[in-house]
Protein backbone atom coordinates (compact mmCIF):
# COMPACT_ATOMS: atom_id res chain seq x y z
CA UNK A 1 0.00 0.00 0.00
CA UNK A 2 3.01 2.14 0.88
CA UNK A 3 4.73 1.58 -2.59
CA UNK A 4 1.27 2.56 -4.30
CA UNK A 5 0.97 5.77 -2.20
CA UNK A 6 4.71 6.66 -3.43
CA UNK A 7 3.38 6.50 -7.13
CA UNK A 8 0.58 8.55 -6.80
CA UNK A 9 2.37 11.26 -4.86
CA UNK A 10 4.39 11.73 -7.76
CA UNK A 11 1.00 12.80 -9.66
CA UNK A 12 0.08 15.47 -6.78
CA UNK A 13 -1.18 18.83 -8.37
CA UNK A 14 1.57 20.85 -8.30
CA UNK A 15 3.70 23.96 -10.29
CA UNK A 16 7.18 25.07 -10.49
CA UNK A 17 8.15 28.83 -11.59
CA UNK A 18 11.01 30.43 -11.44
CA UNK A 19 11.28 33.96 -9.81
CA UNK A 20 14.36 35.98 -10.89
CA UNK A 21 15.77 38.68 -8.94
CA UNK A 22 18.55 41.86 -9.84
CA UNK A 23 19.94 38.81 -12.10
CA UNK A 24 23.00 40.16 -14.41
CA UNK A 25 24.49 36.72 -15.77
CA UNK A 26 22.81 32.84 -16.14
CA UNK A 27 22.13 31.03 -12.58
CA UNK A 28 21.87 27.44 -13.72
CA UNK A 29 19.14 26.01 -11.47
CA UNK A 30 18.19 22.50 -10.48
CA UNK A 31 15.03 20.97 -12.55
CA UNK A 32 11.99 18.32 -11.99
CA UNK A 33 11.43 19.44 -7.71
CA UNK A 34 8.89 16.26 -7.39
CA UNK A 35 7.94 15.27 -3.86
CA UNK A 36 7.51 11.43 -3.03
CA UNK A 37 6.96 10.32 0.35
CA UNK A 38 8.57 7.89 3.12
CA UNK A 39 5.23 8.13 5.25
CA UNK A 40 2.31 10.07 5.47
CA UNK A 41 4.67 12.47 7.62
CA UNK A 42 7.97 12.29 6.01
CA UNK A 43 7.44 14.33 2.54
CA UNK A 44 10.87 13.54 0.31
CA UNK A 45 11.99 16.54 -2.22
CA UNK A 46 14.35 15.47 -5.05
CA UNK A 47 15.45 17.42 -8.03
CA UNK A 48 18.13 17.71 -11.10
CA UNK A 49 21.07 19.38 -10.54
CA UNK A 50 22.52 21.40 -13.20
CA UNK A 51 25.14 19.82 -15.02
CA UNK A 52 27.68 22.42 -14.38
CA UNK A 53 27.98 24.18 -11.07
CA UNK A 54 28.61 27.71 -10.44
CA UNK A 55 31.14 28.64 -7.77
CA UNK A 56 30.07 30.93 -4.51
CA UNK A 57 26.78 29.74 -5.00
CA UNK A 58 24.64 28.18 -2.45
CA UNK A 59 21.15 26.08 -1.85
CA UNK A 60 18.77 27.11 0.74
CA UNK A 61 15.78 24.57 1.35
CA UNK A 62 12.27 25.74 2.94
CA UNK A 63 9.09 24.37 3.99
CA UNK A 64 6.36 26.50 4.70
CA UNK A 65 3.18 25.18 6.40
CA UNK A 66 0.79 27.27 6.34
CA UNK A 67 2.32 29.87 7.99
CA UNK A 68 5.17 28.40 9.29
CA UNK A 69 8.68 28.61 7.90
CA UNK A 70 11.46 25.58 8.67
CA UNK A 71 14.45 26.34 6.73
CA UNK A 72 17.05 23.26 5.26
CA UNK A 73 20.82 23.90 4.42
CA UNK A 74 21.11 22.07 1.31
CA UNK A 75 25.01 20.99 -0.27
CA UNK A 76 25.50 21.83 -3.78
CA UNK A 77 26.15 18.22 -4.44
CA UNK A 78 22.76 17.40 -3.14
CA UNK A 79 19.95 16.28 -5.14
CA UNK A 80 17.37 15.64 -1.97
CA UNK A 81 15.73 17.08 0.88
CA UNK A 82 14.12 14.52 3.31
CA UNK A 83 11.59 15.95 5.81
CA UNK A 84 12.54 14.29 9.08
CA UNK A 85 8.10 14.69 10.05
CA UNK A 86 5.77 17.28 9.36
CA UNK A 87 1.98 18.13 9.71
CA UNK A 88 0.10 20.08 7.09
CA UNK A 89 -2.98 20.74 8.77
CA UNK A 90 -5.03 19.89 5.90
CA UNK A 91 -3.71 18.77 2.54
CA UNK A 92 -0.92 21.73 1.38
CA UNK A 93 3.16 22.40 1.78
CA UNK A 94 5.24 24.88 -0.49
CA UNK A 95 8.72 23.70 -0.83
CA UNK A 96 11.12 26.50 -2.25
CA UNK A 97 14.63 25.64 -2.86
CA UNK A 98 16.69 28.96 -3.62
CA UNK A 99 19.83 28.92 -4.75
CA UNK A 100 22.36 32.12 -4.22
CA UNK A 101 25.36 33.38 -6.17
CA UNK A 102 26.62 36.24 -4.46
CA UNK A 103 24.25 38.99 -4.86
CA UNK A 104 22.50 36.95 -7.58
CA UNK A 105 18.82 35.16 -6.20
CA UNK A 106 16.69 32.59 -8.14
CA UNK A 107 14.32 30.37 -6.63
CA UNK A 108 12.65 27.55 -7.87
CA UNK A 109 9.28 26.44 -5.84
CA UNK A 110 7.44 23.44 -5.53
CA UNK A 111 3.24 22.66 -4.34
CA UNK A 112 1.65 20.15 -3.19
CA UNK A 113 -1.88 20.29 -3.05
CA UNK A 114 -4.28 17.59 -1.61
CA UNK A 115 -8.50 18.12 -1.59
CA UNK A 116 -9.37 18.55 1.64
CA UNK A 117 -12.31 16.58 2.68
CA UNK A 118 -13.03 17.97 5.95
CA UNK A 119 -13.48 21.37 7.73
CA UNK A 120 -13.98 22.55 11.86
CA UNK A 121 -12.10 19.25 12.73
CA UNK A 122 -11.59 19.38 16.79
CA UNK A 123 -10.69 17.21 18.91
CA UNK A 124 -11.79 17.68 22.98
CA UNK A 125 -10.86 15.60 26.15
CA UNK A 126 -14.23 14.67 28.96
CA UNK A 127 -12.26 12.33 30.66
CA UNK A 128 -9.35 11.17 31.90
CA UNK A 129 -9.74 8.33 29.64
CA UNK A 130 -11.67 9.82 26.27
CA UNK A 131 -11.18 12.04 24.15
CA UNK A 132 -13.92 13.21 21.20
CA UNK A 133 -13.05 14.03 17.51
CA UNK A 134 -15.65 15.85 15.27
CA UNK A 135 -15.77 17.25 12.15
CA UNK A 136 -17.93 18.44 9.13
CA UNK A 137 -18.00 17.50 5.90
CA UNK A 138 -16.49 19.55 2.93
CA UNK A 139 -16.82 16.82 0.50
CA UNK A 140 -19.72 14.77 0.98
CA UNK A 141 -18.25 12.53 -2.11
CA UNK A 142 -15.14 11.39 -0.45
CA UNK A 143 -14.30 8.56 0.79
CA UNK A 144 -11.69 8.57 4.11
CA UNK A 145 -10.67 6.92 6.66
CA UNK A 146 -9.45 8.21 9.84
CA UNK A 147 -5.94 7.07 11.34
CA UNK A 148 -4.68 8.36 14.32
CA UNK A 149 -1.47 8.18 16.69
CA UNK A 150 -1.08 9.13 20.08
CA UNK A 151 2.24 10.66 21.35
CA UNK A 152 3.20 11.92 24.79
CA UNK A 153 3.55 15.93 25.71
CA UNK A 154 4.86 15.78 29.10
CA UNK A 155 8.36 16.15 28.84
CA UNK A 156 9.33 12.70 29.03
CA UNK A 157 9.37 11.45 25.49
CA UNK A 158 12.79 11.65 23.45
CA UNK A 159 12.96 12.51 20.26
CA UNK A 160 14.62 9.31 19.79
CA UNK A 161 12.14 7.14 20.56
CA UNK A 162 10.46 5.14 17.83
CA UNK A 163 6.89 6.75 17.25
CA UNK A 164 4.12 4.45 17.81
CA UNK A 165 1.95 2.95 15.18
CA UNK A 166 -1.09 4.80 13.68
CA UNK A 167 -4.20 2.75 14.44
CA UNK A 168 -7.88 4.05 12.33
CA UNK A 169 -10.78 5.05 14.43
CA UNK A 170 -12.86 1.80 15.96
CA UNK A 171 -15.69 4.15 17.32
CA UNK A 172 -17.37 6.12 14.39
CA UNK A 173 -20.14 8.44 14.64
CA UNK A 174 -22.48 8.79 12.10
CA UNK A 175 -24.40 11.93 10.70
CA UNK A 176 -26.91 11.32 7.98
CA UNK A 177 -24.90 8.33 6.70
CA UNK A 178 -21.56 10.13 7.15
CA UNK A 179 -18.52 9.78 9.48
CA UNK A 180 -18.34 12.79 11.73
CA UNK A 181 -16.83 11.78 14.44
CA UNK A 182 -14.77 9.41 16.40
CA UNK A 183 -14.12 8.72 20.40
CA UNK A 184 -10.74 7.46 21.23
CA UNK A 185 -8.97 6.48 24.30
CA UNK A 186 -6.40 8.72 25.23
CA UNK A 187 -4.62 10.77 28.17
CA UNK A 188 -5.06 14.39 28.96
CA UNK A 189 -0.88 14.76 28.46
CA UNK A 190 -1.28 13.16 24.95
CA UNK A 191 -0.92 14.83 21.80
CA UNK A 192 -2.93 12.93 18.73
CA UNK A 193 -1.48 13.13 15.16
CA UNK A 194 -4.43 12.34 12.63
CA UNK A 195 -4.06 10.98 9.26
CA UNK A 196 -6.86 10.88 6.87
CA UNK A 197 -6.69 9.50 3.41
CA UNK A 198 -8.77 8.44 0.36
CA UNK A 199 -10.40 8.91 -2.75
CA UNK A 200 -12.46 12.50 -3.69
CA UNK A 201 -13.69 12.61 -7.05
CA UNK A 202 -11.34 9.69 -8.09
CA UNK A 203 -8.55 11.67 -6.57
CA UNK A 204 -6.21 10.01 -4.15
CA UNK A 205 -5.69 12.54 -0.91
CA UNK A 206 -3.97 12.96 2.60
CA UNK A 207 -5.24 15.81 4.88
CA UNK A 208 -2.78 15.66 8.52
CA UNK A 209 -3.08 17.32 11.79
CA UNK A 210 -2.29 17.34 14.94
CA UNK A 211 -4.11 18.54 18.29
CA UNK A 212 -2.66 18.95 21.61
CA UNK A 213 -5.53 17.68 23.87
CA UNK A 214 -4.81 19.74 26.94
CA UNK A 215 -5.42 22.67 24.77
CA UNK A 216 -9.57 21.59 24.75
CA UNK A 217 -10.89 19.86 28.03
CA UNK A 218 -14.19 19.81 28.41
CA UNK A 219 -15.19 18.18 31.78
CA UNK A 220 -19.09 17.33 33.17
CA UNK A 221 -20.51 19.68 35.73
CA UNK A 222 -19.53 18.02 38.99
CA UNK A 223 -22.20 16.08 41.06
CA UNK A 224 -22.62 17.26 44.69
CA UNK A 225 -25.02 17.09 47.52
CA UNK A 226 -26.17 19.97 50.10
CA UNK A 227 -27.89 19.29 53.42
CA UNK A 228 -29.16 21.74 55.70
CA UNK A 229 -28.19 20.59 59.25
CA UNK A 230 -29.10 23.14 61.88
CA UNK A 231 -27.10 26.33 61.62
CA UNK A 232 -24.78 25.31 58.37
CA UNK A 233 -24.81 23.22 54.86
CA UNK A 234 -23.00 20.08 54.77
CA UNK A 235 -21.92 20.08 51.06
CA UNK A 236 -20.08 17.28 49.30
CA UNK A 237 -19.52 16.37 45.74
CA UNK A 238 -17.61 13.73 43.50
CA UNK A 239 -14.01 15.33 42.05
CA UNK A 240 -13.02 15.24 38.64
CA UNK A 241 -11.41 12.56 37.31
CA UNK A 242 -8.64 14.76 35.95
CA UNK A 243 -5.90 15.75 38.16
CA UNK A 244 -3.62 17.40 35.84
CA UNK A 245 -3.28 20.97 36.53
CA UNK A 246 -6.08 21.32 38.96
CA UNK A 247 -6.22 24.56 40.74
CA UNK A 248 -9.56 24.73 43.01
CA UNK A 249 -12.99 24.24 44.06
CA UNK A 250 -15.14 27.25 44.37
CA UNK A 251 -18.79 27.30 45.68
CA UNK A 252 -20.59 30.62 44.35
CA UNK A 253 -23.75 31.42 46.23
CA UNK A 254 -26.25 34.33 47.21
CA UNK A 255 -27.20 34.64 50.61
CA UNK A 256 -29.67 36.56 51.33
CA UNK A 257 -29.31 38.34 47.91
CA UNK A 258 -25.53 39.24 48.41
CA UNK A 259 -22.64 37.30 46.86
CA UNK A 260 -20.28 35.00 48.27
CA UNK A 261 -17.47 32.99 47.28
CA UNK A 262 -15.74 30.15 49.32
CA UNK A 263 -12.84 28.28 47.95
CA UNK A 264 -11.07 24.98 48.47
CA UNK A 265 -7.44 24.19 47.17
CA UNK A 266 -7.17 20.40 48.02
CA UNK A 267 -8.20 17.85 44.78
CA UNK A 268 -8.88 15.25 47.38
CA UNK A 269 -11.44 17.05 49.09
CA UNK A 270 -14.90 16.13 49.04
CA UNK A 271 -16.77 17.45 51.40
CA UNK A 272 -16.96 21.43 53.14
CA UNK A 273 -18.90 23.14 55.81
CA UNK A 274 -21.02 26.55 55.63
CA UNK A 275 -22.27 28.33 58.17
CA UNK A 276 -25.71 30.20 57.38
CA UNK A 277 -28.16 32.99 58.97
CA UNK A 278 -31.29 31.04 59.43
CA UNK A 279 -33.15 34.38 57.84
CA UNK A 280 -31.43 34.02 54.46
CA UNK A 281 -32.21 32.70 51.48
CA UNK A 282 -29.76 30.89 49.71
CA UNK A 283 -28.83 29.65 46.32
CA UNK A 284 -25.05 28.00 45.41
CA UNK A 285 -23.39 26.01 42.56
CA UNK A 286 -19.61 24.65 42.69
CA UNK A 287 -17.54 24.10 39.84
CA UNK A 288 -13.61 23.16 39.29
CA UNK A 289 -11.25 25.25 38.19
CA UNK A 290 -8.01 24.50 36.21
CA UNK A 291 -4.76 26.20 35.03
CA UNK A 292 -6.92 26.71 31.53
CA UNK A 293 -10.35 25.97 32.06
CA UNK A 294 -13.30 25.81 34.56
CA UNK A 295 -15.92 22.86 34.91
CA UNK A 296 -19.39 24.42 33.84
CA UNK A 297 -21.51 25.32 37.22
CA UNK A 298 -23.44 22.25 38.94
CA UNK A 299 -27.13 22.06 39.45
CA UNK A 300 -28.02 25.18 41.04
CA UNK A 301 -29.31 24.25 44.85
CA UNK A 302 -32.12 25.82 46.54
CA UNK A 303 -33.06 27.01 50.09
CA UNK A 304 -35.24 29.06 51.53
CA UNK A 305 -34.91 31.27 54.33
CA UNK A 306 -36.48 29.55 58.35
CA UNK A 307 -39.99 30.32 58.01
CA UNK A 308 -40.48 30.72 61.72
CA UNK A 309 -37.69 33.60 61.60
CA UNK A 310 -39.62 35.06 58.02
CA UNK A 311 -42.93 34.62 60.51
CA UNK A 312 -41.41 36.58 63.45
CA UNK A 313 -39.94 39.33 61.36
CA UNK A 314 -43.32 39.69 59.63
CA UNK A 315 -45.24 40.07 62.80
CA UNK A 316 -42.46 42.16 64.50
CA UNK A 317 -42.56 44.55 61.28
CA UNK A 318 -46.65 44.63 61.80
CA UNK A 319 -47.31 45.57 65.41
CA UNK A 320 -43.54 46.62 66.84
CA UNK A 321 -42.75 48.84 63.95
CA UNK A 322 -46.07 51.04 63.77
CA UNK A 323 -46.37 51.30 67.66
CA UNK A 324 -42.95 52.74 67.85
CA UNK A 325 -43.74 55.12 65.44
CA UNK A 326 -47.10 56.01 67.65
CA UNK A 327 -44.88 56.46 70.62
CA UNK A 328 -42.34 58.87 69.25
CA UNK A 329 -45.35 61.11 67.31
CA UNK A 330 -46.79 61.51 70.96
CA UNK A 331 -43.60 62.34 72.25
CA UNK A 332 -43.32 64.79 69.77
CA UNK A 333 -46.47 66.45 70.18
CA UNK A 334 -45.99 67.06 73.60
CA UNK A 335 -42.27 68.20 73.43
CA UNK A 336 -43.81 70.98 70.42
CA UNK A 337 -46.41 72.33 73.03
CA UNK A 338 -43.63 72.96 75.61
CA UNK A 339 -41.61 74.79 73.55
CA UNK A 340 -44.56 76.55 71.34
CA UNK A 341 -44.17 79.70 73.04
CA UNK A 342 -41.06 80.18 72.23
CA UNK A 343 -40.61 78.80 68.99
CA UNK A 344 -44.11 81.02 67.82
CA UNK A 345 -44.63 84.04 70.57
CA UNK A 346 -47.37 86.04 71.30
CA UNK A 347 -47.44 89.31 68.98
CA UNK A 348 -48.43 92.54 70.49
CA UNK A 349 -51.59 94.11 68.85
CA UNK A 350 -50.38 97.89 68.21
CA UNK A 351 -52.32 101.07 69.12
CA UNK A 352 -52.65 104.17 67.62
CA UNK A 353 -51.90 106.54 70.18
CA UNK A 354 -52.59 109.93 67.87
CA UNK A 355 -56.20 109.13 67.85
CA UNK A 356 -56.69 107.81 71.58
CA UNK A 357 -55.36 111.62 72.38
CA UNK A 358 -57.90 113.10 70.17
CA UNK A 359 -60.77 110.70 71.05
CA UNK A 360 -62.64 112.94 74.30
CA UNK A 361 -63.83 109.63 75.55
CA UNK A 362 -60.38 108.48 75.33
CA UNK A 363 -58.76 111.41 77.03
CA UNK A 364 -61.20 111.20 79.74
CA UNK A 365 -60.23 107.80 80.37
CA UNK A 366 -56.64 108.88 80.53
CA UNK A 367 -55.27 108.07 84.48
CA UNK A 368 -54.60 111.88 86.12
CA UNK A 369 -52.88 110.99 89.74
CA UNK A 370 -54.44 112.92 92.40
CA UNK A 371 -51.65 114.94 94.70
CA UNK A 372 -52.76 115.37 98.47
CA UNK A 373 -51.77 118.20 100.39
CA UNK A 374 -48.90 118.26 102.53
CA UNK A 375 -49.23 118.02 106.54
CA UNK A 376 -46.75 120.41 108.54
CA UNK A 377 -45.00 118.83 111.30
CA UNK A 378 -43.91 120.96 114.66
CA UNK A 379 -41.12 119.09 116.34
CA UNK A 380 -39.78 120.08 120.00
CA UNK A 381 -36.50 118.50 122.29
CA UNK A 382 -37.47 118.34 125.56
CA UNK A 383 -34.42 118.04 128.11
CA UNK A 384 -34.68 114.72 130.77
CA UNK A 385 -34.25 116.54 133.37
CA UNK A 386 -32.28 113.58 135.46
CA UNK A 387 -29.95 112.48 132.46
CA UNK A 388 -30.06 115.60 130.95
CA UNK A 389 -29.64 114.23 127.75
CA UNK A 390 -32.59 115.36 125.05
CA UNK A 391 -34.79 112.80 123.95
Amino acid sequence: MTAVFKILAVLVLGHFFLIADSLTGDVLLPQNISVSWTNDFKPLFTWVRPQQLMTNCSYDGELYVRNNKETYTVNPNDDQVQILYTVMEGGSLRFVLKTVCGKRKIEAEYNVSYPEVLKNLLCYVYSSTNTYCSWDIANPEAEFKFFYRLLLEDGTASIYDPLPPLQECSSYNYTGGLRTGCDIRTKVTQGITILLNGTANGTFFRNTYHKTLKDDVRLPPLKWTVKKTGNKFIISWVPPDIEYNFGMYEIDYTECNKTRVKQIEHLISTSTELEIEPHCEYRMTIRANYTKFWTPPSEEKYFAADADIVQNALVFAAVIIPLIFVVLAFVSLIYFKRIQEFIFPKIPVPRDLLTDILDKSTVSKIYIPIVEPEENCNIMLVMDSQTKNPR
